[in-house]
This record gives C-alpha cells, sequence and structure tokens, in this order.
C-alpha cells in the first residue's frame, strides 16, 4: 500500500472506532476517534498532492491553503474540523468534562461527511 491508501486505510478503521465506541456509551472517546478520522482523512487529502504534515495545526493551515481558500472544498468542513477538535481537546484533557450523545453524535456525522467528501473527490 502507498502512503495515500495507508492514511486513508487509517481514517475508514478510525470512524469505524468512533461508530462502535458510541454504541456502547464512550461518548468522549466517540469524539476524539471521530476527530482522527477526519484528521487522517484530510492528511490523505494532503499527501496525494505530496505535502506531508503531521501537526495538527499545519494539516489544518495546508488543508486551508490547498483545498478550501481555492474552493475546492466548503469553508463547512473546517467548520467541522474545528468543532471535532475543541470537543476531543475537552474530552482528552479537562477532567471534568464529559461528551454527551449529541455531541458523540455530531462529531460522528462530521467526521463521516469530510471521509466521504475526500474519498469521492480522490475517487476512492
Amino acid at each position: 500500500m502507498n502512503t495515500v491508501e495507508l492514511y486513508i486505510a487509517k481514517a475508514d478503521e478510525t470512524l469505524l472506532e468512533a461508530k462502535l465506541m458510541l454504541q456502547n456509551g464512550f461518548y468522549s472517546g466517540t469524539v476524539s476517534r471521530a476527530y482522527y478520522a477526519a484528521f487522517h482523512s484530510i492528511q490523505t487529502l494532503l499527501e496525494n498532492i505530496d505535502i506531508s504534515v503531521k501537526t495538527h495545526q499545519g494539516v489544518l493551515m495546508m488543508f486551508s491553503k490547498h483545498f478550501i481558500k481555492t474552493e475546492i472544498f466548503p469553508k463547512q468542513i473546517v467548520k467541522f474540523l474545528k468543532q471535532n477538535l475543541d470537543k476531543r481537546l475537552l474530552g482528552d484533557y479537562e477532567v471534568g468534562f464529559k461528551a454527551t450523545d449529541e455531541d458523540a453524535l455530531l462529531a460522528v456525522e462530521h467526521a463521516e461527511k469530510i471521509v466521504i467528501t475526500i474519498k469521492i473527490y480522490l475517487n476512492l
């Protein structure tokens, strides 16, 4: 498998993990895995144009530069990604925060839209 295939496989697997966590009531974990599904799918997109970025901020910056500002993808994708990132950070680092079932469901919906949109764009 090449790097693009590896990243999209990771995105698919992580999205499945998010769905399984959602079904089992692990809402903060769901939000985290959903965020990473979207993150890895965007890495797939960047790798497809030979841009290798590892940091969250770098991925967001390069995605915005090459795909949002050029209007290839709608700004809504960045909004979804940032919402999922914010909830993930709360769930991972704020000891008193617990994501709700609504938070988790929305995170999975956002991630799924991002993954599907990118797979369609790349014909995967």
